[in-house]
């Protein structure tokens, strides 16, 4: 399928508050796939007739609401890897590792990533997988006790309401060759063999692998966002490019098996219009990085002046 025809499927859903939308939207989605680092700024030097600021305004306070978007994935997913007797969903967490404390949900707290405590974000993920393929389905951001107070309203909680407990299987599992071990819970049915629930607690793997071809190729970490709203806008963009390069993967496995989300974005770098480049282009772009950077350095240096006098 076409790149363009892809996002078109997508784009209704970000023009019901404004059309203007649906064209950063197909921006923002070509800045992941095409820029080197997927900032605004590296975004709209690679992506023509981009702005920064617009992306930003789109990625804060556009608003669209992601919750469609999201929808809209799950169910095309579904479509390709769901229903299967390997097909599963599975929940796991991925950290952002943050400098500051502006940024919603930030906290000193276990981060994956870097494997110890330190100040990061945690996102929440639902990920469909089938066998080898997998691509997140859902997401939330976790809030820290810290955080509640300030965001009451997105706080999960379970209602009680349930007439009876369900059978769930706790499998606790260690690697033959070291002490790591590794803890699920499923609710598989009771009479699931412990050979089936081995093989599925195992497709973890690639739920993991899918965090970081999104992290690597897509940006997953990459954002500027520090509001609830933007957070879950770029996740919900992130997600697109996944499930693409998962349609991509699906549709040329039979000529290219080994087709890898780096294989996909190398191409689409190569086919995807750029920005024309010439003497002047570079010098301009260089001479917004230096206003920007020399603005950060004022900004400072009078932050600076008003904690000494």
């Amino acid at each position: 399928m076409h790149f363009g025809e892809f996002h078109e499927r997508y784009a209704p859903l970000f023009q019901q508050h404004s059309r203007v939308a649906g064209e950063k939207s197909l921006q923002y989605f070509k800045g992941l796939i095409q820029a080197k680092k997927k900032n605004m700024e590296r975004m709209a030097e690679a992506v023509p007739f981009s702005d920064d600021q617009a992306l930003q305004h789109f990625l804060t306070n556009s608003e669209w609401d992601e919750q469609l978007i999201v929808d809209q994935i799950a169910i095309d997913a579904n479509n390709y890897i769901g229903g299967k007797r390997d097909s599963c969903l599975i929940i796991d967490e991925t950290g952002f590792p943050k400098k500051g404390d502006k940024s919603v949900g930030v906290k000193r707290q276990w981060c994956g990533q870097l494997g110890k405590v330190d100040n990061c974000q945690v996102g929440v993920f639902s990920a469909l997988g089938y066998r080898e393929h997998a691509t997140p389905v859902g997401f939330k951001l976790y809030l820290p006790e810290d955080w509640v107070d300030v965001l009451h309203k997105l706080v999960w909680l379970w209602d009680g309401e349930e007439s009876e407990a369900h059978c769930w299987h706790l499998i606790v599992r260690r690697e033959v060759t070291g002490s790591k071990v590794k803890f699920s819970l499923s609710n598989a049915p009771e009479n699931t063999s412990l050979e089936r629930l081995i093989f599925m607690q195992a497709q973890r793997y690639w739920i993991e692998r899918s965090f970081q071809d999104a992290k690597v190729e897509c940006g997953l970490g990459e954002y500027q966002a520090r509001k609830f709203r933007s957070w879950h806008h770029h996740m919900a963009m992130v997600m697109m490019a996944m499930l693409f390069l998962l349609e991509q993967r699906l549709l040329y496995k039979r000529d290219v098996p080994l087709l890898s989300c780096f294989d996909i974005i190398c191409i689409l770098s190569f086919l995807l219009p750029q920005r024309a480049f010439d003497t002047d282009e570079v010098f301009r772009q260089m001479e917004i990085r230096h206003k920007r950077r020399q603005a950060a350095i004022d900004s400072a240096y009078r932050k600076q002046l008003r904690e000494y006098f």
